[in-house]
């Protein structure tokens, strides 16, 4: 592992939150996430927007990527999924929009999305179909659970999972798992986190190991 790369990395991270902690607290926050495994860095952001306050209309976006200490090509990848959505109220939305990846290249989606949000849980639910080539199946699952430990700190855990089938073909085509438990402090998480990718019919599996950083934006 490339240590003097990591350390960058989170003094990065953990600089950005000065402008978050600049600005108004007026809107859904977007959290940015780095972990730095024994394997690979992951990164994620999630980002939920209205286009205005009350509105049915917004957009939704999560994307990822993950990078090989050594950059080998085979190791590296990226995903980001951009939605529209179309509230349908009590938490229940359309969603539509495009999904881009270092593997498939650019897919159309369509399908659902549920989302719960209370200080101390969240619950985000997307499962959709794609429109072309195969018409995969896929459904991405994520739940916080952030407990209060005391005025200042609140236990941080996240599970989040993604299952892609391929009907045409009748067999497993993506998934992974990622766990994550620590601390949180106002607009901070950090603690220690683990991921499991599995790939294809024969679910060829990549894991990885270390610890994480977040920081919401607002």
């Amino acid at each position: 592992m490339n240590y003097k790369l990591n350390l960058s990395l989170f003094i990065f991270l953990f600089s950005i939150s000065r402008i978050s902690d600049a600005q108004e607290k007026h809107s859904a926050p977007i959290p940015v996430e780095l972990m730095a495994g024994n394997e690979r860095v992951f990164f994620q952001m999630v980002l939920q927007k209205d286009f205005k306050a009350g509105g049915k209309l917004g957009y939704f976006n999560i994307s990822n990527f993950q990078a090989a200490y050594n950059n080998s090509a085979e190791n590296n990848e990226f995903i980001s999924q951009n939605l529209l959505t179309y509230s349908l109220g009590k938490g229940f939305a359309l969603s539509g929009g495009l999904v881009m990846n270092s593997v498939a290249g650019f897919r159309q989606i369509l399908g659902v999305q549920y989302v719960y949000a209370s200080p101390k849980w969240l619950i985000v639910s997307v499962p959709d179909v794609d429109l072309q080539d195969n018409h995969n199946l896929e459904i991405m699952n994520l739940v916080e659970f952030r407990p209060k430990i005391n005025d200042k700190w609140s236990l941080y855990t996240r599970a989040q999972g993604l299952y892609v089938y391929d009907p045409k073909a009748k067999h497993h085509a993506r998934s992974f798992f990622l766990a994550r438990i620590g601390l949180q402090k106002s607009a901070y998480r950090f603690g220690v986190g683990m991921n499991q990718d599995w790939y294809g019919p024969d679910k060829f599996n990549k894991p990885n190991y270390g610890v994480f950083g977040i920081v919401s934006l607002f």
